[in-house]
């Protein structure tokens, strides 16, 4: 329903002045459904997203009948093509979200905002810094990690980035109660998911050059040969 006007935003949402309630209780909203809405404009309309059911957008709000959150609903169907569906949430689930954007995809985004800096560094500074003898930020794009003995391949896992990536990665799956991990690259990304009581969630998408670092990790953390390619 993008472009819709507020009265038929209204009607859609069962007439916001009697959106129904809606409980979040200890519902982990995964980050590719927080996503939809930064937290920055999450915090300041003050409405969260719940979940996607049937192709809609289902969004908890403080109070149904503010016109500001609906404006901002309708800019958010019209750039996402998604329409929405509201409902009135308690303060304290309203809080229990926001905690959540804080939660595996703020810190893994802060981990990669970190290792992309080191790679930008990287452009500009040959391998080995001249004259000083220190190691140069690692250049996640370079074809030839991995191809070389003693090469990028040998240090990449070093970084304490990567190593705070997959160690947050690692420590959610088992909050969670995840019992096995799936690390995915996909032409546009690195999708990480968890299997919890059977069924895969996708909890993050990373960028796709950080794949060949969270790879030389694992390997480093089941000892295994970080030139070996045949075996996960």
């Amino acid at each position: 329903m993008p472009g819709a006007t507020i009265p038929a935003v209204a009607k859609s949402a069962g007439d916001t002045a009697g959106a129904l309630p809606r409980s979040v209780g200890d519902t982990k909203i995964p980050f590719e459904i927080l996503r939809f809405i930064p937290e920055e404009s999450a915090m300041h309309y003050r409405l969260v997203p719940l979940g996607v059911t049937e192709g809609v957008l289902e969004i908890g709000m403080l109070d149904p009948d503010d016109i500001r959150g609906i404006d901002a609903l309708n800019f958010i169907a019209r750039t996402s093509g998604m329409p929405f569906k509201i409902y009135q949430i308690t303060q304290e689930d309203f809080d229990a979200v926001l905690a959540m954007y804080r939660g595996l995809g703020g810190e893994v985004e802060q981990a990669v905002t970190e290792l992309e800096s080191e790679a930008k560094m990287q452009k500009n500074k040959p391998q080995e810094a001249a004259g000083t003898g220190e190691t140069a930020p690692l250049d996640l794009e370079d074809p030839s990690i991995g191809k070389g003995k003693g090469g990028g391949m040998a240090k990449i896992h070093e970084d304490a980035p990567t190593i705070k990536i997959v160690s947050t990665i690692l420590r959610y799956a088992v909050d969670g109660k995840a019992s096995d991990v799936h690390i995915e690259p996909q032409p546009t990304g690195v999708r990480v998911r968890y299997r919890v009581d059977g069924e895969l969630h996708t909890s993050v998408v990373l960028p796709l050059n950080t794949h060949r670092a969270l790879v030389a990790r694992v390997k480093v953390l089941a000892s295994i040969r970080l030139d070996e390619m045949r075996k996960p």
